[in-house]
């Protein structure tokens, strides 16, 4: 039987590293998670980063300099 409740700060750092690595199945194997709770959390994630990515400003060529 799969673990149940929210996943702990180390389930989590994993998650964030080997998302690429590792299949969604695979990975809740390993974390003996639900299949929807890997998933659900590598798309909250994914969402995240790209809001990240998004705020930060391109520094201008006169900022490089």
């Amino acid at each position: 039987m799969a673990k149940t409740g929210p996943l702990g700060d180390v389930e989590k750092f994993y998650l964030e590293n080997k998302h690429q690595e590792f299949t969604v199945e695979q990975l809740a194997k390993k974390l003996n998670r639900p299949k929807a709770t890997v998933e659900k959390y590598i798309e909250k994630t994914k969402s995240q980063t790209v809001k990240t990515e998004e705020k930060q400003p391109n520094p201008t060529e006169a900022q490089l300099l």
